[in-house]
């Protein structure tokens, strides 16, 4: 048994004009992502048309979803130099253009060329904007992305394509958490406990809001001083509404006034107490339960 040969692969970057994509291209290219976005325009559609990349394993689409860009000195360089990142945000403006997040990602495609079963996995690096639903055409999307790509090329990066998807972007901060589910044992007292904790993942707030929670991140310690510190998104600690208020913050004495982070959080502290009064209540209804069983056990033994 002859298997097919593998079919050649475009060029995973491209120069040449984007074209306007079709309606299967929108719906089905991040078939592998879990949310399913519909694409609006990408720089490589012409190099990379969607009738050589639509092909999956055993005549699935494709699955294609967005991973960590990995290293890229260029693009580094220009993602972390405010002024560059600017004149992209401006350029955007300019085009009239809703984004919800920019985000410089890496492109993975699995496919399976044959019968083996062995997967084999391509990639390229890609500015992916995002843009709220139904505010862009296909056909404006296509100005937009060649225009983003030129800037690129501006600086020096000419290896990165650029694509526009429709997302929302969501704050992980919000207001307090519901209440959790109780455990099914309310012996173990470890769900009480855990949020006045330092584990991982427990809830904070700050005192100028305290209406807003989020989350305790992983530790990070400093090699000059020895000081252990923990990492949060800034939108936990700094709530940004508009623009004017997504400025840089820097705390040095007498400069900013400090920002106080609470743990627990009021709601976490209510829960807690809740529960503990929860376990308190059932170990004494199992401590007369059993008391009860034992004496009528002694009872049975005197006879």
């Amino acid at each position: 048994m002859t298997s097919d040969p593998p079919r050649p692969r475009p060029p995973l970057t491209s120069s040449a004009i984007a074209c306007v994509i079709e309606d299967r291209e929108a719906l089905g290219y991040f078939y592998g992502q879990y949310s399913r976005p519909k694409l609006v325009a990408r720089t490589d559609s012409s190099t990379r048309p969607w009738a050589t990349i639509v092909g999956g394993k055993r005549g699935w689409p494709t699955q294609r979803y967005l991973a960590n860009v990995g290293y890229h000195e260029r693009l580094a360089s220009f993602w972390l130099t405010p002024s560059k990142r600017d004149e992209l945000v401006e350029l955007l403006d300019s085009m009239v253009v809703d984004v919800t997040s920019i985000d410089p990602v890496r492109i993975v495609e699995e496919d399976e060329s044959d019968y083996s079963g062995e997967m084999t996995t391509v990639g390229h690096r890609a500015l992916a904007i995002a843009i709220k639903p139904d505010t862009l055409s296909r056909e404006k999307g296509v100005g937009v992305v060649v225009a983003c790509k030129a800037l690129l090329a501006k600086h020096g990066i000419d290896d990165v394509e650029c694509l526009i998807r429709e997302a929302e972007c969501f704050s992980s901060a919000g207001p307090p958490k519901f209440e959790e589910l109780a455990p099914v044992e309310h012996f173990y007292s470890a769900h009480v406990r855990i949020p006045t904790t330092s584990t991982l993942g427990t809830s904070i707030t700050t005192t100028s809001t305290p209406d807003t929670e989020g989350t305790r991140g992983f530790y990070v310690a400093s090699e000059s001083s020895g000081k252990l510190y923990f990492l949060t998104c800034r939108h936990v600690v700094l709530p940004c509404n508009s623009a004017k208020e997504n400025v840089e913050y820097k705390y040095t004495e007498g400069s900013q006034s400090r920002i106080g982070v609470v743990q627990p959080t009021p709601t976490a502290l209510k829960l807690s107490r809740t529960r503990a009064n929860e376990e308190i209540k059932d170990l004494s209804e199992y401590r007369n339960r059993h008391g009860v069983w034992l004496s009528h056990v002694g009872n049975f033994a005197a006879l």
